[in-house]
C-alpha cells in the first residue's frame, strides 16, 4: 500500500515567488495588458526577480493555478481572456506550508499505531524541507534554505489506537482502490454469533481510535460499517477487480453529521437536553446537529435546554451517559427511557459494591 503513488518532487512556493506572481495576476485583472518587457520593470520596480528566465516561470506557474491567460500576437501584450477572473488567495508560500506540514505530522499522532502513519509520517517529512535543486534556487533567499517547525509548542491528544493486522488494512485499502469484494466473519452487537459477512468496501474511516469500513453488505443489503479489529477470518471473495460500482453518494458524512462519530441509521429524531455545570459549558461552542438550538431555562440552576435533530441514537446516549448528574434528557420519549434503563442498571451496579 503506497499513499502516493507517484512523487517525484514537492514544490513548496517561497515568498518571493509568490509575490511575483501575484503582482503579475494583478496587473491582468485590472487590464492592464503589459508585454513581456513591462512585467519585468514592474517586476523589478517591487524588487522582484526578474530575468527572462523567472518571468517565464511566473507565468507558466499561472497557468498551472488556472489563470486563463493569453498573449496578442500582435502586440505581445498579456491578458487574461475571462475578465472576470482573480487568482485565489489559497496557494501557501512555503513558510506556511511548512508550518501547515508540521502541524499535519502532529495530528498523525492520533494514529502512530496504525499501518498508514510510517508512511504518512515520511510524506510530511519531506514537506518540512524546502528542496534547492536549480528549480527552487531561483526563487529561494538565501535565508530560506531550511525551514524549521517547533512540534512541541501544537499537541493533539486523542483516545489509544486499537490494535489492527497491517495485512488486513492493506489488503483493504487495496480492494478499495481495485473494487474487489472482501469477506470475513463478524459479530455485531446486536448478535450472539459470528456471521459470514461479504461487502462492497466504499472508504476507510478511523474514529474514536479504530479504523473501520464503511461499504454495502449483501447480508442486509444495505450500507453497513464494520470495524477492522473486529473482523475474522478476512479474505478477498474472488479476487476479481472492478467488481462492482461506487455510488456517487457513497461518502459517509452525507449520511449524517458525523458530530457522534462513524454510527448512524435512517432514523432521524430531535433530541433534547436538560444541561447544567460543565456540560452546559461544553456544550455553548459546539454544533451536535441540525437544526440546533440552545435556550436558557430561567432557573435557579442556571440550566439551558439543548436541541438538535440527529441519526446518531447509540453514541448519543452514551454522551448523554457520560454527561452523569448534569444532564436530563427530555426527548425523545423512547430515547429518554433507554436513558432511565441505563441508569437503573448503573444503580443495581453501585448498589452492589459495599
Amino acid at each position: 500500500m503506497t499513499i502516493c503513488k507517484k512523487f517525484d518532487k514537492i514544490f513548496c512556493m517561497s515568498e518571493a515567488k509568490l509575490n511575483g506572481i501575484y503582482l503579475i495576476s494583478d496587473l491582468l485583472e485590472h487590464n492592464k495588458r503589459p508585454t513581456f518587457k513591462e512585467l519585468q520593470t514592474q517586476l523589478s520596480r517591487h524588487c522582484l526577480r526578474s530575468s527572462q528566465k523567472t518571468v517565464y516561470r511566473y507565468l507558466a506557474e499561472l497557468k498551472k493555478m488556472g489563470a486563463p491567460l493569453d498573449k496578442d500576437p500582435a502586440t505581445g501584450e498579456y491578458f487574461y481572456s475571462i475578465e472576470t477572473f482573480r487568482l485565489k488567495a489559497g496557494v501557501m508560500s512555503s513558510q506556511e506550508q511548512i508550518k501547515v506540514a508540521g502541524l499535519v505530522k502532529n495530528l498523525l499522532s492520533l494514529i502512530k499505531d496504525s499501518p498508514i502513519y510510517d508512511e504518512a509520517e515520511h510524506l510530511l517529512s519531506d514537506l518540512t524541507t524546502i528542496f534547492t535543486d536549480s528549480y527552487h534556487d531561483d526563487y529561494l533567499s538565501k535565508n530560506e534554505t531550511k525551514i524549521e517547525f517547533d512540534s512541541d509548542k501544537v499537541v493533539f491528544l486523542g483516545p489509544p489506537v486499537g490494535n489492527l493486522n497491517k495485512e488486513t488494512w492493506d489488503a483493504i485499502y487495496s480492494a478499495i482502490h481495485n473494487k474487489q469484494l472482501i469477506k470475513f466473519s463478524y459479530q455485531s452487537m446486536q448478535r450472539t454469533q459470528p456471521e459470514i459477512r461479504i461487502i462492497q468496501p466504499w472508504q476507510l474511516i478511523f474514529d474514536d481510535g479504530n479504523w473501520n469500513v464503511w461499504g454495502y453488505s449483501y447480508h442486509v443489503k444495505a450500507p453497513r460499517m464494520f470495524t477492522i479489529s473486529e473482523m475474522q477470518d478476512f479474505s478477498l471473495y474472488d479476487g476479481k477487480k472492478d467488481a462492482f460500482t461506487v455510488p456517487e453518494d457513497f461518502d459517509f458524512r452525507k449520511t449524517t453529521p458525523g458530530a457522534f462519530g462513524c454510527y448512524a441509521t435512517k432514523e432521524w429524531k430531535e433530541y433534547k437536553f436538560k444541561l447544567t455545570g460543565y456540560a452546559k459549558r461544553h456544550v455553548k461552542n459546539r454544533t451536535f446537529g441540525e437544526n440546533q438550538n440552545i435556550e436558557e431555562t430561567g432557573d435557579s440552576d442556571n440550566s439551558i435546554i439543548l436541541t438538535f435533530t440527529s441519526n446518531q441514537d447509540i453514541p448519543i446516549l452514551t454522551k448523554a451517559l457520560g454527561w452523569g448528574k448534569e444532564c436530563t434528557v427530555l426527548a425523545p420519549l423512547e430515547f429518554v427511557d433507554q436513558w432511565k434503563e441505563h441508569i437503573h442498571k448503573m444503580q443495581q451496579n453501585a448498589s452492589s459494591i459495599p
